[in-house]
Parts: structure tokens; sequence; C-alpha cells
């Protein structure tokens, strides 16, 4: 849904906000790179959001809760495997951070978007499926690549930085194209 040019700028500008915040937090609290379960429930949490939005259409609805489930779960499984292999413990100060953090952000961008007039009403569609899944990237590059850096603290504190930026890169990219798109219906007028 697009939003007025003022409204958006306001949203972008608070989400950006919040991003570089975490990433300073991070930084200055000395996080460690376990903190990324944080980020893990965040994932869920917008999972679970994209899953009720797309009951009206059960096909789409269970596959994607199968499809983006099972990835949260193996990286479940990775992030714990990696803790044992670290012999680090997970910062449940920090994730309580993110996670208070992401609930304010979630909560004013809930409300600016659900304020606004709806032009119209549509069924969910495979596009819609697939928005959460920018939300894994940052996460598969992360597990992908951390296991050389699990042996130091230093190499844990790079892995962790870096998956915050790309996170951030992600949050900003999929804020952009969710509400700029033109709506369908202004679509429809246009053709």
């Amino acid at each position: 849904m697009a939003l007025s040019k003022e409204a958006n700028r306001f949203a972008l500008l608070a989400l950006v906000a919040s991003n570089l915040a975490t990433i300073a937090l991070a930084i200055a609290l000395d996080w460690n790179l376990f903190t990324i379960w944080g980020f893990w429930v965040q994932s869920v949490i917008i999972g679970a959001s994209s899953y009720k939005k797309l009951l009206p259409r059960k096909d789409l609805a269970r596959f994607f809760a199968l499809h983006y489930g099972a990835f949260h779960i193996l990286y479940g499984i990775f992030l714990f495997a990696f803790s044992l292999v670290a012999s680090q413990t997970v910062d449940w100060a920090g994730v309580s951070i993110i996670g208070i953090a992401f609930a304010l952000n979630h909560a004013f961008s809930y409300q600016t978007y659900q304020n606004q007039p709806r032009t119209e009403k549509r069924a969910p569609t495979e596009s819609d499926m697939w928005k959460p899944y920018g939300r894994i990237i940052p996460m598969h590059v992360t597990i992908n690549l951390a296991l050389p850096f699990l042996g130091t603290i230093e190499g844990q504190k790079i892995i962790l930085v870096a998956f915050l930026l790309l996170k951030a890169i992600m949050d900003i990219v999929g804020h952009i194209y969710e509400h700029t798109q033109p709506s369908a219906a202004a679509q429809n007028m246009q053709s």
C-alpha cells in the first residue's frame, strides 16, 4: 500500500534509526554473535504474521508455513550448534533489547499503515507469499559464513555487525518495495 510521501519518509526514517540504534548497541554493549537469536525470533514473528495474511489462500498459506518454517527450524538448529561449538551463551539482555526495539517499530509501522485509507481489497498472491523471504537472506549468509569466525570473539563480532548491516539493508529494501509500489487499483487504471 502506498503512503503519502511524508508518512512514508517518516516510517522509513524510523526503520533506519531503529536499525542504526541496534548496530550501535551491539557495538557499545559488546553483544556476542548469538544475539542473532533475537533476529531469528523477529523473523518467526514476521512469518506468523505473513501466514495470517495468506490464510484467504489456504494453498499459499500451507506452502509458506512448511517452507518458511523449515528454514527457521534449520536455522535454529544451526544457531544452537554454533553456540555449542563456540562455547558461548546467548546474551538474553541483548535479545530482549532487540525484541523491544522491533516491537516498538512494528507497532508504529502497523499503526501508520492501518490508518491509511484503503482503496481496494484483494486476495493474497504468490508475490505476497515471497515478501518475508528477504528476512532469510541475512541469516542464511551469516550461518554459511560464520563457522570459520566462531573461534574468536573478534571474529564473532565481525560476523554480527556484518549480519546487522545486511539485515538493515534488507529491511530498508523490503520497506521501500512494500510501501512505494502503486496499488493494484492504480495499476489497473493506467492499463
